[in-house]
C-alpha cells in the first residue's frame, strides 16, 4: 500500500518500522529523491491517522569513499542529520556496511544477561535454567544472525571472529546452566 505512494524509493517495513532507500551516483539526487518520497510517506501516514517520530527517524548515506561532509535531509518540518549508524528492527546498521557496532553491543548485552543468569541460578531450580537461558541468551544470539553472522554450511567452512565470540559467550552461559566451571 505504501509502495503506491512513493516514486523513487524502495520501501521496506515490518510492524511499525519503515525504511526507504534510494540509490544514485549523485548524493544530491539521492537526497532530493529521499526528501520527496519522505514527504509522500508523511502524507500516507497522515491519511491513515499515523505519525512519524522524528527522534526515531535516521538518515544513513552510504558512500564508496569516506567523506567528512555531514549531509542532512528535510522530512516534513524536521531536519534529519546524517548519522554513521542507525538502529533498524533491533539491528545497528552503519554507513560502512559492517556489523562491528551491532556485534559489540550484542556481546555486551549477552554478557550482562549471563551475569543475571548466574545471579538467579542460585535461586531457581536447575531444571528451569536451560529454558531461561534459551529465552534470555540464545534468542538474543539467534535474532538476525543470518544477517550479521557468517554462513557456515559445514565444519570445514571458516568461522568469523563474531562466530567465535558468540560461541564463547554461549559456552559461558551453558557452564552456568550445568553449574560447571571452565577448569572443569
Amino acid at each position: 500500500d505504501l509502495d503506491l505512494w512513493v516514486e523513487d524509493a524502495t520501501v521496506a517495513g515490518y510492524a511499525d518500522d519503515t525504511a526507504t532507500s534510494v540509490s544514485d551516483e549523485n548524493e544530491d539526487v539521492v537526497i532530493q529523491k529521499l526528501e520527496t518520497d519522505a514527504n509522500r510517506v508523511l502524507e500516507y501516514m497522515a491519511s491513515h491517522l499515523l505519525s512519524a517520530n522524528p527522534q526515531k527517524t535516521g538518515f544513513l548515506l552510504i558512500r564508496r569513499k569516506k567523506s567528512n561532509v555531514c549531509r542532512e535531509i528535510i522530512v516534513g518540518k524536521d531536519r534529519i542529520k546524517e548519522q554513521t549508524s542507525h538502529r533498524i528492527l533491533g539491528l545497528k546498521v552503519n554507513n560502512s556496511l559492517t556489523w562491528k557496532e551491532h556485534t559489540d553491543e550484542l556481546l555486551n548485552s549477552i554478557h550482562q544477561r549471563i551475569g543475571a543468569l548466574r545471579r538467579i541460578s542460585y535461586h531457581v531450580p536447575s531444571a528451569s535454567l536451560p529454558s531461561i537461558t534459551s529465552a534470555i541468551i540464545a534468542s538474543k544470539i539467534r535474532y538476525c544472525i543470518a544477517v550479521y553472522g557468517g554462513l557456515r554450511l559445514s565444519n570445514a567452512d571458516p568461522s568469523t571472529e563474531i562466530d567465535k565470540s558468540l560461541q564463547i559467550a554461549l559456552n559461558q552461559a551453558m557452564r552456568v546452566v550445568t553449574r560447571s566451571r571452565l577448569r572443569d
